[in-house]
């Protein structure tokens, strides 16, 4: 039995989704294949989700279970989306390993430390370690394009930066959005239930109180929108998001006055069947709710930003649009800030620095400016003729940028058939 190894980045839930759908593939062209999966964090939680795909799930209490079979050539191969040291431990054990990015383009790769990285040893775990100590976690997501077989790159939507760290990466294959399209054809088209997704939300630099912070903003500033999006008898609201969210959000509700609505979190596949069958998204600017949004034709309304990533990828998206509200609804926070202007990402601590202080009152004017927009845009979100012009708005949109060439992901199955 051939058996293959696939971990995630354990920041959100989209690193995990990617892997998942790999993995789908892997067993459909190869139901006799074993797929184990390790991860942490939000990672770990949704591949737990995906039992019928991962024979195993395993946290990072068992990595030294893992470590010891990658030495012994347990598996066959190993398939890492963004997680670089699982593909550095591949390689010093000469075990074939391959390397989804989708941020490719995104890693800070300062030119005066490509000399210095590239001369680091990579033979032992001893060396590893010493990685681990001595580099950035941007410097070790080079390091992993540079010891994999094959890196697929997620296509980039800005040309602009879809050519930035290319020349870093030696093998490479710029690959289409990487999601679980799957439950498309089981959509309603005549839902009106909106989902509100605070999506994973959870990582290593997020603390709690960060989170529950960050709810009870978009609940504040979207409490009037939603409510009158409510009105019509027809519309539904959905809120999803990661346990730990959804056990604190009936709190929050009572505490913003937010309209009463079901919380859920949902598994893997309630999350597409949900999704397939939504009448809008209502979420963070998330590369993956992004791609997702079109796989299942929705209409997008992004929330301010919820990590350091999401400013870039709000930029990048709109940077070349000439009326960005009109495509792409909703408010960033980082225009609203001083500190933050300018900055190539906004750092996340200061980003909940600064939620803090708008709830504490200490920047009303934001907190209004926020509530002014939301309620407008949610408002119009309210009508049908809206909510399906925005999609066809976003649907050209997407296909005009993703017009130049990139391989079906159905290659990298098919390349990981021929390592295997």
């Amino acid at each position: 039995m051939q058996r293959v190894l696939v971990s995630a980045q354990g920041f959100g839930f989209g690193p995990a989704a990617k892997g998942a759908v790999v993995a789908s593939l892997l067993r459909r062209d190869n139901p006799h294949i074993a797929i184990d999966f390790i991860g942490t964090g939000t990672a770990y939680e949704l591949a737990n989700t995906r039992r019928n795909i991962f024979q195993n799930v395993y946290d990072n209490r068992q990595r030294g279970m893992i470590e010891q079979r990658i030495s012994d050539k347990y598996y066959d191969a190993v398939v890492s989306v963004m997680e670089p040291k699982i593909v550095l431990m591949a390689h010093i054990y000469k075990v074939p390993v391959v390397l989804i990015d989708s941020l490719y383009w995104f890693w800070d790769w300062r030119s005066e430390r490509i000399d210095f990285l590239d001369n680091l040893p990579v033979q032992t775990l001893e060396d590893l370690a010493y990685i681990g100590q001595n580099t950035h976690p941007h410097e070790q997501q080079y390091l992993a394009h540079k010891y994999a077989l094959i890196s697929y790159l997620q296509a980039c939507f800005d040309e602009e930066k879809a050519s930035r760290n290319i020349e870093y990466i030696p093998h490479k294959k710029i690959v289409a959005p990487i999601v679980d399209a799957s439950f498309a054809a089981a959509k309603k088209s005549d839902n009106n239930t909106a989902v509100l997704s605070f999506c994973g939300q959870f990582n290593p630099i997020v603390k709690p109180e960060n989170v529950l912070d960050y709810c009870k903003l978009i609940l504040g500033v979207t409490k009037d929108g939603f409510g009158e999006f409510l009105q019509n008898e027809e519309n539904r609201l959905l809120i999803i998001g990661h346990p730990f969210v959804m056990k604190n959000l009936a709190e929050i509700i009572r505490q913003t006055g937010f309209p009463p609505v079901l919380c859920k979190h949902l598994n893997y596949r309630d999350y597409y069947e949900t999704i397939s069958s939504a009448s809008a998204i209502v979420a963070p600017p998330s590369l993956t709710t992004f791609y997702e949004s079109r796989a299942y034709d929705k209409p997008l309304i992004f929330l301010p930003e919820q990590h350091d990533g999401h400013w870039p990828n709000y930029r990048a998206l709109t940077g070349h649009v000439e009326n960005p509200e009109e495509i792409f609804p909703g408010q960033m926070l980082t225009p609203f800030i001083k500190h933050l202007q300018g900055m190539k990402e906004s750092d996340i601590t200061a980003l909940y620095e600064h939620i803090a202080d708008i709830l504490h009152n200490e920047n009303g004017a934001v907190f209004a400016a926020l509530k002014q927009k939301y309620t407008a845009i949610l408002a119009a979100l309210a009508g049908r003729a809206y909510r399906k012009s925005l999609a066809e708005k976003q649907r050209l949109y997407f296909e005009r940028c993703f017009s130049f060439p990139a391989a079906r992901i159905d290659e990298i199955t098919a390349d990981m058939e021929r390592l295997l």
